[in-house]
C-alpha cells in the first residue's frame, strides 16, 4: 500500500472521529439543556 495514501487514510478517519465525537458532545449538551425546561412546562 501507498504510504502517503496510508497516512491520508488515517488522517481522515482520525478527523472523522473528532467531528462525530464534536457532534455527539453538542447533542449531548442540547439535551442537557432542553430537559430542564421540558420538566418544568
Amino acid at each position: 500500500m501507498n504510504k502517503m495514501l496510508f497516512l491520508r487514510s488515517i488522517k481522515l478517519a482520525a478527523s472523522r472521529e473528532r467531528v462525530l465525537r464534536m457532534t455527539m458532545g453538542l447533542l449531548t449538551f442540547a439535551k442537557t439543556k432542553v430537559s430542564p425546561a421540558e420538566s418544568l412546562s
